[in-house]
């Protein structure tokens, strides 16, 4: 594509700043997370595959729906942008943090976080227990898991239940 007309550029700038600045005046992430995977999509398009996947790593840093994006990357086989992301969870789980807090501190929080969001061996995670409350909501990865990856009742207030399920998988998977 040819290179985008700085005026247009300016004028689409003015009409999205106010969503802009309602983001960043409620402390949202969701705008440096945009940035980061257009990025990504940008330096994978110029060839460079692993810088790419180091700015994924970056965003799933920050915000773990990104998964989607490496899930996505998977899919395609593309090697070098998962080996870039792989590069990038390092880099920003590991070896940036723990170079300031020490690795011991950043290795346990890291194990406390993946416990309590993802999988405890109890069952008491975030997204095993959004696999069984069906009220969860669903803006979020956890509701969408709630809600369609599992058989539950998608109409709250409606005498018939309706079901509009993707897959029926157990709240433990």
């Amino acid at each position: 594509l040819p290179p985008p007309n700085p005026m247009t550029l300016l004028i689409g700038f003015i009409l999205v700043a106010r969503f802009f600045e309602n983001d960043f005046l409620n402390g949202q992430v969701n705008l440096v997370i945009f940035f980061l995977i257009l990025t990504s999509f940008y330096l994978y398009a110029r060839q460079r595959e692993i810088s790419s996947g180091i700015l994924i790593g970056l965003a799933l840093g920050i915000k773990q729906p990104v998964l989607l994006f490496v899930a996505y990357w998977g899919m395609r086989f593309k090697w070098k942008v998962l080996f870039g992301c792989a590069l990038g969870v390092v880099a920003f789980f590991y070896l940036i943090p723990g170079s300031i807090v020490g690795f011991a501190k950043i290795h346990t929080y890291n194990v406390q976080w993946f416990h309590a969001i993802i999988y405890s061996p109890e069952g008491t995670s975030m997204a095993q227990e959004a696999g069984t409350d069906s009220s969860a909501h669903g803006g979020s990865l956890l509701g969408f898991m709630g809600k369609y990856l599992r058989h539950s009742d998608a109409s709250n207030h409606a005498d018939t239940p309706i079901y509009i399920n993707l897959v029926d998988w157990t709240p433990r998977t």
